[in-house]
């Protein structure tokens, strides 16, 4: 199961920064879980979460898919 896409504003200037301390933070809580191309994805065993950036919109993308 896919979940729709969450559009979230973002400002252009940040969002990319939102998107890098996003990347650390789940590093820090889920270590080598997190895979950091293009955005922030978690992935677990039944399922993942993924936060990137719009590339032309002021805006994150959230996603999420399970089994």
């Amino acid at each position: 199961m896919t979940s729709p896409e969450i559009q979230a504003h973002c400002p252009d200037e940040v969002k990319y920064t939102v998107v890098e301390n996003l990347v650390d933070e789940f590093k820090r809580d889920f270590g080598d879980r997190v895979i950091d191309i293009n955005g922030a994805r978690v992935v677990f065993d039944d399922g993942w979460g993924l936060v990137r950036a719009s590339s032309n919109l002021p805006e994150l993308v959230i996603i999420f898919e399970a089994k």
